[in-house]
């Protein structure tokens, strides 16, 4: 079963993370979105989902797998995820 990569996972969760950020004070305040500025945020995301990995493979793909199969049908269709 295919599973999303977990680098491209990370970079999700760090984008969400500045997305909190950008918004923290309520306003939208402008955010330097680069590798520079995210990466210990990018790299703490790896180091937890290799962690999970780790002490539940099952558990870590079956996730992962679930993540593959909604996105690919979110952009096959543009419906929502099938579970």
């Amino acid at each position: 079963e295919l599973e999303l990569p977990m680098a491209m996972v990370a970079l999700v969760g760090t984008a969400i993370h500045a997305g909190i950020l950008a918004w923290a004070s309520g306003k939208l305040t402008k955010l330097d979105f680069s590798g520079n500025s995210f990466i210990d945020t990018y790299r703490e995301h790896i180091t937890f989902m290799t962690h999970l990995q780790q002490n539940n493979v099952r558990g870590f793909h079956t996730t992962m797998h679930r993540l593959y199969k909604g996105a690919r049908y979110v952009c096959s269709s543009g419906l929502n995820p099938p579970y």
